[in-house]
């Protein structure tokens, strides 16, 4: 294995530096501040500038999964030990990098309900991926988180049915105007894009 090792510290001295594509760092932005943005197609980091954002970006997965994640005790100890094998993979980068994404997908699985427990030879049945032998994740939604999301959709035209600026703008409109009773904004919402609410909710 130590061979490997030796390619890999090769390989990203002749690199020299680390490119992030844009849709990359305009998440990192959300994530860790504005002073992260990048207005390029691609933001470029040395080694030492990408682990000291990955570690920023796990502290931040931490206080995220504290302040969003509800569940049972023994659930959460899973979860933060797999927070902590993840920080210990970014602590040994670039070495110990494949540990850090190994455990984030181990994470994601985590979090959906449990990790798989695959007994047969190849993992091709779907019913060895339903995770919900001990608790199973539900999303729910308040009118106002559901009127905020139409809102959002409205702001990004993410629907062709009002991709248009007027429609979009109406939409706006109407969501401020009942901002108070989400419930009279979804009934409207309803009557005028059925489709497009049946397809979101």
């Amino acid at each position: 294995m130590d061979y490997m090792k030796d390619a890999l510290r090769t390989y990203r001295r002749k690199q020299g530096s680390i490119n992030v594509h844009a849709g990359a760092t305009g998440r990192i932005a959300a994530i860790l501040g504005k002073h992260y943005a990048q207005s390029s197609s691609s933001m470029t980091y040395s080694s030492a500038e990408f682990k000291r954002t990955l570690t920023n970006l796990v502290a931040k997965l931490k206080i995220a999964v504290k302040r969003n994640v509800f569940t049972d005790g023994v659930h959460h100890k899973h979860i933060d030990q797999l927070l902590k094998q993840i920080q210990e993979g970014i602590e040994g980068y670039p070495e110990a990098e494949p540990q850090a994404l190994l455990y984030l997908i181990f994470l994601a699985f985590e979090l959906m309900g449990d990790l798989p427990n695959n007994k047969t030879r190849l993992s091709t049945r779907e019913n060895n991926f339903s995770l919900n032998g001990f608790r199973t994740v539900r999303y729910l939604q308040t009118p106002h988180q559901r009127a905020a999301l139409i809102y959002a959709t409205a702001r990004w035209r993410s629907f062709s049915e009002y991709s248009s600026d007027k429609a979009g703008q109406e939409i706006e409109d109407r969501y401020f105007a009942h901002y108070r009773d989400p419930d009279d904004f979804l009934k409207w919402f309803k009557g005028k894009y059925p489709s497009v609410y049946a397809e979101m909710f």
